[in-house]
This record gives structure tokens, sequence and C-alpha cells, in this order.
């Protein structure tokens, strides 16, 4: 996820979601990027070369790096986000509310 604010104006904040479009498992010169079951794109650790290229072709741009890790980071579904949102803004659910 990734929230972008838009201030002073137009004054009002962007939120960035993993959509799992799989656009980083296409890039993904190893195959270390799949989908499971659940539709999510998981990335295995043993099989990433840390190139980033995943990162790179992110359309949300909410694919990450971070120092002390070796892989990217990305969503997951698993539905953190929603449980530590301070004002319960986020809900896990299919596309459309349904």
């Amino acid at each position: 996820m990734r929230i972008r604010g838009l201030f002073p104006a137009p004054g009002h904040y962007e939120l960035h979601l993993c959509t799992q479009c799989g656009e980083c498992a296409q890039v993904c010169p190893t195959g270390a990027i799949y989908q499971r079951e659940d539709g999510a794109y998981i990335i295995d650790a043993n099989e990433c070369t840390g190139c980033y290229a995943c990162v790179d072709a992110c359309p949300e741009g909410v694919m990450y790096t971070h120092e002390s890790m070796q892989v990217p980071i990305k969503c997951t579904a698993c539905g953190e986000c929603v449980t530590y949102c301070p004002k319960k803004l986020l809900a896990m659910g299919t596309e459309g509310g349904k």
C-alpha cells in the first residue's frame, strides 16, 4: 500500500493498493513470483535474485525494497493492513465490494 498526500492542493490523499495484476510475475526473469489459488501473487525468496525488475514494473508503485531484505516486499492479501489501520478505513473483499 502507498498513501500519497496531495496538499495543499487539491487537498486529499491518494491510496494505491496492490491489485494482484501479475505485472510483477510477468517481468520476473527467474519465475520467482507466482500466483496462489486465491489470486494473490507471492515472491519465492529462494528463487528471487534481487534484480528488482518487478519493483520497476509495478503499475501501482506498491512493491518495495528494504535494506535489511534481499527480496522485494509486496502485498500478499493477508489482511494485516486492515487489522492495523488506525482509522478502520480498509476492508478485505472482492472487487466491487461484493
